[in-house]
């Protein structure tokens, strides 16, 4: 869609307007907003009756676990509202650990490639096609989120959920562990320790 020229109001107007929508309908389509852990399905054939079951990964890292998910994430960020950039930033540190290349990371290395076999070779390539992509395409837009957009009080909120909802220590021993990294890098700027920290340096 052609922007059309600053000084044609009415069409910069109606212009605005069906931009707004269909981010508005890109935002819907993502469903960043579905409930974590549970989700609605019929129940016994009956559309007016339905139960919760577990879904797991979120419908939202569905899309970011394959390649082609993670490419579309750096393209859709710049169309995202401030507001929805952070429900997003906020929706991915409480499913962190649902991530392929967290859940189902690259082992480390073997000094002898000799003795893996040809399906061992090849699984473990895919995995790290994997992790490269998303630390090229979705953790710089992760970082820029955290870095411009974030206030200390809602980075001591997304260290309260990496403590509830994750074990941190498996994500950090993971290459993807950049996101925890960059709020670490946050807090270094400021002088003021969240409650969450100060909370840690007392148990140690």
């Amino acid at each position: 869609m052609q922007m059309p020229p600053p000084d044609d109001i009415p069409r910069l107007e109606a212009w605005n307007m069906a931009c707004l929508a269909k981010s508005d309908e890109i935002w819907r389509r993502l469903m960043v907003m579905e409930p974590l852990d549970v989700r609605y399905v019929p129940f016994m054939s009956c559309l007016s009756r339905t139960r919760l079951i577990k879904s797991q990964p979120h419908p939202f890292v569905s899309l970011l676990n394959p390649i082609k998910g993670q490419k579309l994430f750096s393209r859709l960020q710049r169309h995202l509202q401030p507001q929805q950039a952070i429900t997003l930033l906020t929706l991915l540190t409480a499913t962190y650990p649902q991530l392929d290349v967290v859940a189902r990371a690259p082992p480390p290395p073997v000094a002898d490639a000799s003795i893996l076999s040809k399906v061992e070779r090849k699984e473990r390539a895919k995995r790290e096609a994997e992790t490269d992509n998303f630390l090229l395409y979705v953790l710089p837009g992760l970082d820029r989120i955290i870095t411009e957009q974030c206030g200390l009080g809602l980075i001591n909120g997304l260290f309260g959920i990496c403590f509830q909802r994750m074990e941190v220590w498996r994500v950090a021993s993971t290459r993807v562990s950049y996101l925890h990294i960059a709020m670490n890098r946050r807090l270094i700027c400021s002088p003021v320790l969240p409650s969450s920290l100060l909370y840690c340096r007392k148990l140690s």
